[in-house]
């Protein structure tokens, strides 16, 4: 189920990366948070585990879709004045998101009687959040010159996307957590969600501020990024011992979402920096 929406989004986001440069973010963002809406509906309404496939693949997409363009619009917004710390509170959205969605899901589930209402209370945000994103600022485009071939060619891009597999350790972790943490510790459900969404909070935290600790040079990029994986590891590590009491794992989740979330900016405007050319 998850690897549908995985492989639309990284097809996604090699097919239409390039829309932010030339019709600018805000539309694009629209468009993703409208499909988003689609998605969700689509889960909710399914009659079979094949059609809920497809709402999952068109969460993907609209993820592709909204994902770099957010990034743009920060850049767009804030000119030569880029700033990591705000690029750092647009990365912890997307933690935020899964964190909540962890902690409240169960319990829109209890309210409506089942998980399809819980997935129809989904929609009606994601909708709002539409809604409230028609009325931000425009950001111009910016033209490019060079493509998604031009960014294959870009060593330094490839290095700064190894990088963001650290992100990705923290966003599967938090997808799976809540499953760990009941299963291991005979937690309930909703305590199991509620301690699982830690891990994703606290990514989301780390986030702005890993801006803006670089923003002030406290931090260089490249620090940021090696503290950060060397945090990923130790969680990891701390998860995975045999016998770990519930503290432990809480640790390792608490360092896991650090690492993944101290180095978000330095990544992301790293690899902008290294393809001009092609920045989104």
């Amino acid at each position: 189920f998850a690897v549908a929406s995985g492989a639309l989004y990284v097809i996604g986001t090699l097919a239409t990366t390039g829309l932010p440069d030339r019709h600018g973010p805000k539309p694009v963002i629209a468009a993703g948070l409208a499909t988003g809406v689609v998605a969700v509906v689509v889960i909710a309404a399914a009659p079979t585990f094949g059609v809920a496939l497809v709402g999952k693949g068109l969460a993907g997409i609209a993820s592709s879709l909204t994902f770099v363009a957010g990034a743009r619009y920060i850049a767009g917004l804030y000119g030569a004045r880029r700033s990591h710390m705000a690029l750092g509170f647009y990365g912890g959205g997307y933690p935020l998101g899964g964190a909540l969605a962890l902690a409240l899901m169960p319990r829109f589930a209890a309210a409506t009687g089942d998980w399809r209402g819980a997935f129809w209370v989904e929609a009606a945000l994601v909708a709002a959040c539409l809604g409230l994103w028609l009325l931000a600022t425009p950001v111009a485009p910016v033209p490019r010159r060079g493509s998604i071939r031009d960014a294959f060619r870009c060593l330094n891009c490839w290095w700064a996307g190894v990088q963001h597999s650290g992100f990705a350790v923290a966003t599967a972790a938090g997808a799976w957590i809540s499953l760990f943490l009941l299963r291991e510790f005979d937690l309930p459900l909703a305590a199991a969600g509620a301690l699982g969404s830690l891990l994703l909070f606290v990514t989301t935290v780390m986030r702005p501020f890993g801006g803006w600790l670089v923003a002030r040079r406290t931090l260089r990029t490249r620090q940021a990024m090696a503290l950060g994986n060397g945090l990923i590891i130790v969680g990891v590590v701390l998860l995975g011992l045999p016998g770990r009491p519930l503290a432990v794992a809480l640790a390792g989740a608490v360092l896991l979402g650090i690492g993944g979330g101290l180095p978000y900016a330095s990544v992301f405007n790293t690899a902008a920096a290294s393809l001009r050319d092609a920045p989104a």
